[in-house]
């Protein structure tokens, strides 16, 4: 039952997201084709910028850039408000609690609590393995979790001592990543509340994840939703600071985190090869 509440509360975030930023975008593109038309007559006279081929597709067509969409806040109201409220439960609320709770507890005992998480995803990454047809990394998966739940448990990664003989990538086997191998475009940037910048394909793939943790059907929701805060905050540390180096000196902490957010998603894009031109194309 929580889990259909969850990913409703995703559709109602984009959704609401999009009704909210609907009068501001029809006032900037008033604004907008204002400009283009002042710019296009003062161009008129002197030439324009196409007669350079500053325009050419060939000037855009780049193997690293961000996709057309990702770069437009299109949701900039909603994400600039959650941006705030996110900033302020991570830094005055999360981080001064984790600070506390590294006074009582090891940097061993965390890690041990962290690789016991990452074991129980292990169905989750197997899934996503698959349905990216990287039959490999679903082997490589099932291998280690065989290995560490047998010899601790899941709390050490005794696995990942020993080099596999073909790349283990698990931070790419979640759907948001499935999706992008599929070729669906990541849409534009979409802060989703109390949980971080994504975007719009991004935060599909969060709420399709929330479903694929396979233990959570085998217990109650008032066991397993204490149980997955948990693990989550045992190690907050790893986003907090991060976050507050990003940020420290930043002019504009949103834009830091959205520019940082889009540059490091674009980098661990899956390549998918783009359809080429056919001859008749290319001459008109």
């Amino acid at each position: 039952m929580n889990k259909i509440i969850f990913g409703l509360l995703i559709g109602f975030c984009l959704f609401s997201g999009s009704n909210v930023d609907n009068a501001r975008a029809r006032e900037l593109t008033a604004e907008n084709a204002e400009a283009v038309n002042q710019a296009l007559t003062q161009n008129s006279a002197g030439g324009s910028y196409a007669d350079d081929g500053y325009f050419e597709d060939d000037y855009f067509e780049d193997d690293y850039s961000f996709e057309e969409n990702s770069s437009k806040d299109t949701f900039l109201v909603w994400n600039k408000f959650w941006h705030g409220v996110n900033d302020y439960a991570l830094i005055r609320i999360a981080k001064p609690l984790h600070q506390n709770y590294s006074k009582i507890t090891t940097k061993g005992i965390r890690g041990g609590i962290e690789n016991f998480r990452n074991n129980l995803k292990t169905p989750h990454r197997m899934l996503n393995a698959a349905l990216q047809g990287e039959f490999a990394q679903m082997f490589i998966d099932l291998g280690r979790f065989i290995i560490n739940t047998t010899t601790s448990l899941g709390f050490a990664d005794v696995a990942g001592r020993e080099k596999t003989l073909y790349p283990y990538t698990p931070d790419n086997l979640r759907f948001g990543y499935t999706l992008a191998a599929w070729g669906i475009p990541e849409g534009p940037y979409f802060v989703i509340p109390f949980y971080g910048p994504s975007t719009v394909r991004e935060a599909i793939g969060t709420g399709v994840d929330a479903f694929s943790n396979v233990q959570d059907y085998f217990l109650e929701w008032y066991i397993y939703m204490p149980a997955e805060t948990y693990l989550l905050f045992n190690k907050i540390d790893e986003i907090y600071m991060p976050y507050e180096t990003l940020t420290k000196n930043a002019i504009d902490p949103y834009i830091a985190i959205k520019n940082a957010y889009l540059e490091n998603l674009a980098y661990k894009a899956p390549k998918v090869s783009k359809p080429q031109k056919t001859l008749s194309q290319t001459a008109q």
